[in-house]
Parts: structure tokens; C-alpha cells; sequence
């Protein structure tokens, strides 16, 4: 028969467990100025190159327009690369950037992150639970990644304009829902460049929930994940 825990033995443990949570709430940081360091990184690196760059080609091309010259067709076809290039960079900087939770509750943040979407030409419609009002900082930060992981993957996969999201809680529980009437693909296949789905998958397990992903092909996806309120630390 299993002995029970001594007090001595239940304190330890339960030091070890708040040890265990303050290290996965450093590493969840690092994390964050990790991808804030990226996104600086590649706003005044690469897509200052890539202005300079295009406002010498513009130079050029108005040039050539002044001399009444023929503007080759190549020219105008790097000028639009450049600024696909160019769009793409920004959409990663604003991807990689903060969430701006500090200064906004859940719910806001969410819509914040909706816009941004919207500005893409994405329609997300919300729906919310009344409730649910402000959680640890730590979860409320892995709910918005997943969130925006979800919709980027339906912005760049699905082939389709429209996405919802559901937002409700229930013992103790958030859960999450983002689906979209998209392609789908056959579940348990992801396609090679939707690491995001994986990363909403560890997200999840990190902080002791559980992601699904209902989809087949034609009938669009539908991600599902929940975490629980108490910010629990997971092995997994």
C-alpha cells in the first residue's frame, strides 16, 4: 500500500512545481523578446534595404519616363516583386511583434488582432462569452498566439476570405474555437508549411490543454483548444 505524503515531502513538491512555473514563465519571456528582436531586426535591416532599393528603381523608371523611353517590362516586373517582398516583410514584423496585452484586456487584444486580419482581407466575426475577463498574463498570452496562429494559417491555406472565432469558458476551462469553411485537408496530415498547427498543439499541451483539429478536404478546419484557467506547468 502507498504511503501517503508527508507534509515535509507535499512542500518540497509543491516548491519544486512554483520552481518548474517560474522558469517556464522566464522562458515564455525570452520567448516573446525573441520575436520582438526578429521583427526590430528585419524592419531596420532588410525592409530598409528593400525601400531604398525600390525608390532607386522608381527613380529609374521616372527617369527613363522623362526621356521618353520604353520602360522595360522586366523593370516593372522587379518593381513588383520588390513590393510584394516588401508587403510580405511587414505582414512577418506585425506577425513576430507584441500583442499588446499589457495595455488591453483578452478580448480587446483579440479584436485588436482581428483588425490586423481584416486590414489583410480576412473577415473574422467574434463570438464571446461575457465572462470571460482578465486570466494570467502568461495564458493570456498563449490564447492570442494561438488565436493568431490560427488565422494566419487560414489566411495563407485555406483559400478562403471568412473565419470565426468562439471564445467561451466552461469548468473551469477556456476554450477556443477558429473555423473556417477553407480546402481542409485530411487530418493527421498536416500540410508541410502549417507549422503553425503545430505550434498551437505544443501551445497547448505546454500549459496542460489539449488542441484538436477537425478537417478533411473540402469542408474547411475547425481548431480546437482548451486550456485550463489555473496556469498549470505540463511536462510535456
Amino acid at each position: 500500500m502507498q504511503q501517503p505524503f508527508s507534509r515535509s515531502e507535499f512542500e518540497a513538491e509543491n516548491r519544486e512545481l512554483r520552481e518548474q512555473l517560474a522558469c517556464l514563465q522566464r522562458l515564455l519571456k525570452l520567448q516573446e523578446r525573441e520575436r520582438q528582436q526578429i521583427s526590430h531586426e528585419i524592419h531596420d535591416g532588410f525592409v530598409q534595404y528593400v525601400v531604398a532599393a525600390q525608390m532607386s528603381l522608381e527613380s529609374l523608371q521616372a527617369k527613363l519616363k522623362a526621356d521618353n523611353s520604353t520602360v522595360p517590362k522586366e523593370l516593372n516586373q522587379v518593381h513588383e516583386w520588390m513590393e510584394r517582398g516588401l508587403a510580405e516583410a511587414r505582414q512577418l514584423i506585425d506577425e513576430l511583434g507584441p500583442t499588446f496585452i499589457d495595455q488591453r484586456s483578452l478580448v480587446e487584444a483579440v479584436e485588436f488582432l482581428i483588425g490586423e486580419e481584416e486590414r489583410r482581407g480576412l473577415q473574422v466575426s467574434l463570438r464571446c462569452a461575457s465572462e470571460i475577463g482578465r486570466l494570467d498574463p502568461m495564458l493570456e498570452q498563449a490564447v492570442l498566439r494561438i488565436i493568431q496562429e490560427s488565422l494566419a494559417n487560414v489566411r495563407r491555406h485555406a483559400r478562403v476570405d471568412r473565419a470565426q472565432i468562439r471564445l467561451s469558458k466552461c469548468d473551469e476551462r477556456l476554450r477556443i474555437l477558429v473555423r473556417d469553411n477553407g480546402l481542409g485537408f485530411a487530418v493527421g496530415k498536416y500540410p508541410r508549411e502549417c507549422f503553425g498547427l503545430r505550434g498551437i498543439d505544443e501551445r497547448a499541451k505546454l500549459f496542460s490543454g489539449e488542441a484538436r483539429v477537425l478537417s478533411r478536404p473540402g469542408h474547411g478546419t475547425v481548431v480546437d483548444v482548451e486550456l485550463p484557467l489555473v496556469c498549470n506547468l505540463s511536462d510535456a
